[in-house]
């Protein structure tokens, strides 16, 4: 938190307020510098220096809330408001490795198949990809420089020509994966360069209420030769499409549903998340991931979100170290060392909001093997993913009881 206060404190023109400035009114332009130097960067200032002189000595000595008073009921009480789920810390845990073992099985089989295609040429004398132990496939993968972006242009570029076709795919009434779909439009811009040391990867920004802005999926350029290319499809299918901007868009576009339900609220989170992580295997359908690097990039992406319900659970509740948490997540991830340290600050700082993306996703491949299995031939995916989108943002609990609901009904048709 110092340090994104600091990171505010430059001279205007390396302010990201700067871009206030129109450059057409001058005395505009003047007003909106002498307010960030005179009342803006002062106040960070300010903050910056409290948070390191006087609040710091009143922080929590652990990296987790497990080191407070009351702290384990504090965590059930998250885990319980994130996911929405009567689920306790232990029961994620235990959940949390289990998916990991069975992530890290499909992830060495695909290894096993196709890693001399996923790899660039070993060398003589090097291990052969099918040979390699777990652990150094990842780090090779992670190194291997044809996965390096050679600037950031060339992420957004990538992101731009994935969405391109994701968008075309699920707009196809033909094909039957969706029937309602967003009106609302997107672009793909780069996170600023004031927070994209500290950003995840990609994340994405709702469209204006009133229609008068699309949805942004912002991407992370900061180092781009660290962002590795094989994980951009699974990303962008999350984010944007059919994820996150499929959801959220339609949802304010539901003109009778109440307001709440439109937004993406903490109380839904396991909702939201869990739909972008079920449309990153959802690809699979979709005809991506033809590329064996792009789907061992699914599961990397999906292995994240399994090493958080270990991670978070650890930390705020079993007592884990920060240090912990790093070296559990670069045993199993492919992601760079940057993203993994940013990820753990942000799993301590957000007790129990990470686990909600697996828990999500479970209850939704859930729902839809249970929806298949007592509709049979009446069952049609395009039907279920507007039973899933139409309802606006809700707790699962409440999904599941609409799901239901759907269910009888589709019977019934």
């Amino acid at each position: 938190m110092v340090k994104q206060c600091q990171a505010q404190c430059v001279p205007f023109a390396e302010s990201p307020l700067a871009s206030l400035a129109t450059g057409e009114d001058e005395e505009f332009d003047a007003a909106v510098k002498a307010a960030v130097e005179g009342a803006v960067t002062p106040a960070y200032e300010e903050l910056a220096t409290f948070l390191e002189s006087e609040y710091a000595a009143y922080a929590r000595g652990t990296a987790g809330v497990c080191g407070w008073e009351g702290g384990a009921e504090l965590y059930d009480h998250a885990v319980a408001y994130f996911t929405s789920l009567p689920l306790t810390a232990s029961e994620v845990f235990d959940m949390g490795e289990e998916e990991v073992a069975r992530i890290k099985a499909e992830m060495v089989a695909l290894q096993k198949e196709h890693g001399a295609t996923i790899l660039s040429p070993r060398a003589a004398g090097e291990p052969q990809a099918a040979e390699m132990a777990f652990g150094d496939f990842l780090q090779a993968l992670k190194n291997d420089p044809k996965y390096a972006p050679k600037d950031g242009q060339e992420i957004v570029d990538e992101y731009n020509r994935i969405l391109e076709v994701a968008n075309k795919v699920c707009r196809d009434p033909s094909k039957g994966y969706f029937g309602r779909l967003p009106v609302a439009d997107y672009v793909v811009k780069e996170v600023e360069p004031f927070r994209n040391k500290h950003a995840p990867p990609a994340f994405y920004y709702p469209p204006a209420s009133d229609g008068s802005r699309g949805g942004i999926f912002y991407a992370n350029t900061y180092l781009p030769e660290t962002r590795g290319k094989y994980v951009m499809e699974s990303i962008a299918l999350h984010e944007a499409i059919p994820g996150h901007h499929f959801q959220i868009a339609l949802a304010q576009e539901l003109d009778a549903m109440p307001f709440l339900r439109k937004q993406a609220n903490d109380f839904t989170t396991a909702y939201i998340e869990g739909w972008g992580l079920y449309t990153e295997r959802l690809g699979c359908e979709l005809g991506f991931y033809e590329d064996k690097a792009q789907d061992f990039g699914r599961l990397t992406t999906e292995m994240m979100r399994a090493v958080r319900l270990v991670i978070d659970t650890g930390l705020h509740s079993k007592g884990w170290t920060r240090a912990q948490a790093v070296e559990y997540f670069k045993t199993y991830s492919a992601m760079a060392d940057t993203d993994i340290e940013s990820e753990v600050d942000r799993y301590m700082v957000f007790p129990g909001q990470a686990v909600s993306y697996k828990v999500g996703e479970i209850k939704l491949w859930q729902l839809r093997r249970q929806a298949f299995k007592r509709l049979g031939s009446k069952f049609e995916l395009s039907r279920f993913h507007d039973c899933i989108l139409c309802n606006g943002a809700l707790p699962l609990t409440s999904l599941e009881e609409i799901v239901e609901q759907w269910i009888v009904r589709e019977i019934e048709r």
